[in-house]
């Protein structure tokens, strides 16, 4: 049976769900969820009153965890393949 990643946050179970179904469907399936995304290069460039980001932390995020979030979606892509 495929897997669902979290990678640290508390994700709805949404996606172990579509794995379920997708399981059912076309057969062994993963999810990788991959979240607190940069989103925006230069945040201080937002005109809002407040904010919901941290923009040192997504930018932290965006140099370390990420490559490694990249590597792992990559490794399963080759992973079809063989």
């Amino acid at each position: 049976m495929g897997g669902f990643s979290r990678t640290g946050y508390d994700y709805p179970e949404e996606p172990g769900n579509y794995c379920k179904t997708l399981n059912l469907l076309v057969g062994p399936t993963e999810v990788l969820v991959s979240g607190d995304t940069l989103q925006l290069k230069d945040y201080s460039k937002l005109d809002w009153p407040w904010t919901l980001f941290d923009p040192e932390a997504k930018k932290a995020r965006h140099e370390t965890v990420f490559p490694q979030e990249c590597k792992k979606a990559f490794e399963m892509g080759a992973a079809l393949v063989k």
